[in-house]
């Protein structure tokens, strides 16, 4: 399981480049969201520490808890109520559970995007701030697994060539 978190942080953080609508994308989305930003790093490091005394079937039934609850709140039609004085402090709350599942399992979507949900984003915000969430993350979650020796030369070279597809399924 470490070789496949370290193998899927490669592919997701060099296709989430083009999403983030360039420099004044990211600064607008920068200014709107800084508490995600500020806050993703934290909670990277606790869930890599926590990802490297896991074992691994640890590790595999937390991707299946955060991938079924995401998908049963959101067939439920469950949307987090938010009023604007709280996106803020929620959005700091956001970026630690983010970045700590993202460490732990490397899905970090289902908290940021109940958070844009509920934040009221536009399509365009939305899409431009999940594309600097995830880049982020991407460069936080290589440091972090490189750090705890999941990511290791061999296995990010094979994170790279996973480009390949997954860019073809982007089109």
């Amino acid at each position: 399981i470490e070789a496949a978190l370290a193998i899927n942080v490669i592919p997701p953080f060099l296709l989430n480049v083009w999403q983030v609508g360039g420099l004044r994308g990211a600064a607008d989305t920068w200014r709107r969201y800084a508490p995600v930003l500020i806050c993703l790093p934290m909670g990277v490091a606790i869930g890599a520490v926590s990802a490297s005394a896991l074992e691994a079937n640890w590790l595999v039934g937390a991707v299946g808890a955060v991938t079924l609850a995401f998908c049963v709140s959101q067939f439920a039609g469950w949307r987090m109520p938010l009023s604007s004085a709280h996106v803020r402090p929620v959005g700091a709350a956001a970026g630690v559970v983010s970045g700590f599942l993202g460490a732990l399992t490397t899905v970090t979507g289902p908290p940021l995007v109940v958070y844009l949900l509920a934040a009221k984003a536009s399509p365009d915000v939305f899409k431009a701030a999940l594309g600097l969430f995830f880049l982020i993350i991407g460069v936080l979650l290589t440091v972090a697994f490189a750090s705890i020796g999941f990511l290791t030369l061999p296995l990010a070279l094979a994170g790279i060539l996973m480009v390949i597809p997954a860019a073809a399924g982007m089109w």
